[in-house]
């Protein structure tokens, strides 16, 4: 997943129910989870969190030539170009080879910038791959819209349909309006509601510089926190402004 270019906080309260999966995922087929939530809810970031989690938990303890390290894979979803190249792109890390790729009749639309292979076909390719082997995996399909939703759901309804692919789990983190037909996820987490009053604090503080403290005998703070409805991204931009105005103070004064 991409890297957050920002201090972050840990979402545990967010984290748990996804986490809860994990025990269950690896015995029949592959588990879907669905990470709902506006821009700039941190839709993103609890899947990167859910991943590092993922990796500890599925890694053996005691390495050996047999023990298979888990795989995390992660496609961008946001637009059709993007599912194009990221999905090329997984393809050629798994090991399948261009040959193989162009056997398939590209079927994209003639106005969206690809790769020349054909999308689903490619994504068909890559959780074949996948059903094969005998790690753990992981993939994120970040930001699904209702561009690439169609597609997204026609390939995961035959992955799951087939008892071959196990020890899976697929991630997929979407805007609220998206609705699943062809897919049942095994949990959904919804970040609508934004961040809990007490993690917006410690977001804004570690960003600010300001103690926790004194945010929360604040009430103007409090009153801007609730103002950007508890949105991390907002959050975020608000403390590093906050941070740079200080500066900016400490410096001219």
């Amino acid at each position: 997943p991409p890297q957050i270019s920002h201090q972050t906080i840990q979402r545990e309260r967010e984290l748990h129910p996804l986490l809860s999966t994990l025990p269950s995922i690896f015995s029949r087929q592959p588990s879907i989870v669905v990470v709902t939530g506006p821009s700039g809810s941190g839709k993103t970031e609890l899947a990167s969190q859910f991943a590092h989690n993922f990796i500890d938990r599925c890694s053996p303890r005691f390495q050996t030539k047999k023990s298979k390290k888990p795989i995390v894979l992660y496609l961008d979803a946001a637009s059709y170009t993007s599912l194009s190249f990221s999905s090329s792109f997984l393809a050629f890390s798994l090991g399948i080879k261009s040959a193989e790729l162009n056997k398939q009749k590209t079927t994209e639309p003639l106005d969206v910038k690809s790769t020349g292979y054909d999308t689903r076909s490619t994504l068909e390719l890559i959780f074949a791959k996948l059903g094969t082997q005998k790690a753990k995996w992981l993939v994120i399909v970040d930001g699904v819209t209702q561009e690439t939703q169609e597609m997204i759901e026609s390939v995961l309804g035959g992955v799951v349909s087939e008892l071959k692919h196990r020890r899976g789990c697929i991630l997929l983190t979407t805007p609220s309006e998206v609705v699943w037909s062809l897919i049942s996820p095994k949990i959904t987490v919804s970040l609508s509601n934004g961040l809990y009053h007490d993690d917006a604090i410690n977001l804004y503080s570690k960003l600010s510089g300001i103690p926790h403290d004194r945010i929360s005998l604040d009430a103007p703070l409090n009153n801007l926190l609730n103002s950007l409805n508890y949105s991390p991204l907002p959050i975020a931009l608000a403390g590093f402004t906050t941070k740079l105005y200080k500066h900016f103070w400490q410096t001219s004064g």
